[in-house]
């Protein structure tokens, strides 16, 4: 009889276990956020310049830290773009995101590139993304990588808010490598336009991987039990 009450114990703790087991899993189900996101890194000169912190190249950094991305979104059937600006540059065209791919496309960025002469047209750059908008349909997150350097060109906030106004389902993400206040003050900005953007720092998300992790859940996905 004690046998049998055993074997009765023992096979309610496994039910049990499978039940919560069960719900655990129902639980990491993924739903995006998004219909689509375009990658947007500032080339310009003072990207090519050490960051006076972190003694690397900004956009050695920058690659760093879109790599280290581009390894936690999820592949959710979104539709993902690379396009520089400062000077205005097509990478990869919107495209189902596939994180291989992807991360072929941030690879393709110059690790070396003159400083002198090339300034940040941020502004312009931003405007520019009007010829990737006009082909997408539904919620986008544009992924802003600059240190805000603005020095050439109309003011990039006042772009950025004639986009949203144009598209405004489209939302400003930065990840800030912003050394000087002004350029601090510009990236704020811009990833406040529409109450809906998420604003990183750089230094953050190189060093902290759950900060990484959670920047990417707060722009590409949330959770939901089935």
């Amino acid at each position: 009889m004690l046998g049998k009450k055993r074997w009765m114990i023992a096979m309610a703790v496994f039910l049990v276990g499978g039940f919560l087991a069960g719900s655990v899993q129902a639980q990491t189900k993924l739903i995006p956020k998004i219909d689509n996101f375009i990658l947007f890194p500032d080339q310009s000169g003072s990207m090519y310049m050490k960051h006076a912190k972190l003694g690397k190249v900004k956009m050695a950094l920058a690659k760093e830290v879109m790599f280290k991305m581009n390894d936690e979104i999820p592949e959710l059937g979104y539709k993902g773009a690379l396009d520089l600006f400062a000077p205005w540059q097509k990478i990869a065209d919107p495209a189902v995101y596939k994180r291989n791919v992807f991360g072929e496309a941030i690879a393709k960025i110059k690790d070396d590139q003159d400083i002198f002469g090339r300034l940040t047209p941020m502004g312009p750059g931003i405007s520019s993304l009007d010829t990737v908008l006009s082909g997408l349909s539904g919620k986008t997150g544009v992924i802003i990588v600059s240190d805000g350097a603005a020095n050439q060109g109309p003011d990039p906030v006042a772009a950025a808010q004639a986009i949203h106004s144009k598209y405004p389902q489209v939302c400003f993400h930065v990840i800030s490598f912003a050394e000087e206040p002004r350029g601090a003050e510009i990236l704020k900005k811009i990833s406040g336009i529409g109450g809906c953007g998420v604003h990183a720092e750089a230094t953050t998300l190189l060093a902290d991987q759950a900060a990484l992790k959670q920047f990417v859940k707060d722009v590409f996905y949330t959770t939901a039990v089935e």
